[in-house]
């Protein structure tokens, strides 16, 4: 019998001693294990709010394609390697976050203004010799993960891609990004607060999420110190990045976003 303790909830969890020992013959942490498994079915079922899991009965991963999974749905496929994502997905807008692969609807008419006003707003301001930038539909690789973020600052000295195992580059993105924003719409809320802590294993400094369906709209900051995020909500007024301080947008720009560039 382990006790769990997650956040602020501790919970009582029994597994055969067969299953313990197996586990730990193979030096896997027990408790690590059950939290991730916990972890995996809560966030299965928060993503069926809003998506649909797809079942394919007797097809092997490599004869996955993009056409079994549409938009709006999720495939459960644990441990899906970097070809194989790349060899699935297609040009709109996917993610592979603890084994389920995401392929998402199209985004609202007010994410694509915020996202066209903040992608603009970034190649005016930041300096391309020393930044590069990457938008949405590029997947930043974390372990095995594959979010894609809608804009992603690199420093340019630092800026790799992922590597296959052959040896070739990958699209997919190896650094860790100096500053990403997230739009974040109803159906993504629960997804971003996983990808929270992902961004925060992977060492990136600043973390924007901009709640674009909320009444009132607002922004919370992440910024990177002493290994954890301290996070700084904005409802008015300028933000402006502390790690690339020429990018700033004002709260009442975001707020009209068609008419703000």
């Amino acid at each position: 019998m382990l006790l769990i303790a997650m956040e602020e909830t501790e919970i009582t969890v029994k597994i055969p001693l067969s299953v313990k020992k197996a586990l730990e013959s193979a030096d896997i942490d027990v408790n690590v294990a059950v939290s991730n498994a916990i972890n995996e079915i809560l966030q299965r079922s928060s993503i069926k709010e809003h998506y649909t899991e797809v079942i394919l009965q007797n097809k092997e991963i490599n004869a996955i394609t993009a056409e079994d999974i549409p938009p709006g749905n999720f495939l459960y496929i644990p441990d899906l390697s970097l070809e194989q994502y790349e060899a699935i997905v297609d040009e709109t807008g996917w993610e592979y976050l603890d084994g389920i692969l995401i392929h998402h609807s199209p985004e609202s008419n007010i994410h694509n203004a915020i996202f066209n006003l903040i992608n603009h707003r970034a190649m005016s301001t930041l300096d391309p010799a020393s930044i590069i930038l990457r938008t949405s539909h590029v997947a930043l690789n974390i372990y095995q993960d594959k979010p894609e973020p809608d804009l992603m600052a690199f420093s340019k000295d630092d800026f790799r891609r992922a590597k296959r195992a052959d040896g070739s580059e990958s699209e997919i993105i190896e650094s860790a990004p100096l500053l990403v924003i997230e739009i974040i719409s109803k159906s993504s809320s629960k997804n971003d607060e996983i990808k929270k802590q992902k961004y925060l294993s992977k060492g990136i400094k600043e973390y924007w999420r901009i709640y674009c369906h909320d009444d009132p709209l607002k922004v919370m900051v992440c910024w990177l110190k002493k290994g954890i995020y301290e996070e700084t909500e904005y409802t008015a007024g300028e933000i402006r990045s502390r790690i690339l301080p020429d990018f700033a947008i004002t709260f009442e720009e975001l707020s009209n976003p068609d008419i703000s560039r």
